[in-house]
């Protein structure tokens, strides 16, 4: 949908420019970068990151005379709120080491019975 506007305002670059910062905060790095002020199983809120968001989003209120106007730079503040989404494992020699990682929660049942298992030996 995103690339059908950039197509059709492909002639007007106020437009272009609104339609490209959309593309990018919705794709985001291909999925490896998220815009969030939660860390610590989103049980704490990062300040900073916070009023980053909020910058951005008050800005956006008078979008033609802010964003697309001189202050477009306050754009850079969404860095604050910028966390990874990946995960790199390296050795001492700073070689990539391959690691199986586990993604997502362990059910209950199944931590019961490794418990249990535990115990039992």
């Amino acid at each position: 949908m995103l690339r059908a506007l950039a197509l059709y305002h492909g002639k007007s670059p106020v437009h272009l420019f609104m339609v490209r910062l959309a593309q990018g905060l919705c794709h985001a790095g291909k999925g490896t970068v998220t815009l969030c002020p939660a860390h610590a199983d989103k049980r704490l809120v990062n300040q900073p990151a916070l009023a980053g968001l909020l910058v951005v989003l008050t800005a956006f209120l008078d979008c033609k005379n802010i964003i697309l106007g001189k202050s477009h730079y306050l754009l850079y503040v969404l860095a604050t709120a910028m966390q990874p989404r990946w995960l790199v494992t390296l050795d001492d020699n700073l070689q990539p080491l391959n690691v199986s990682v586990r993604v997502g929660q362990v059910s209950l049942h199944l931590f019961f019975l490794n418990f249990f298992l535990r115990v039992c030996k």
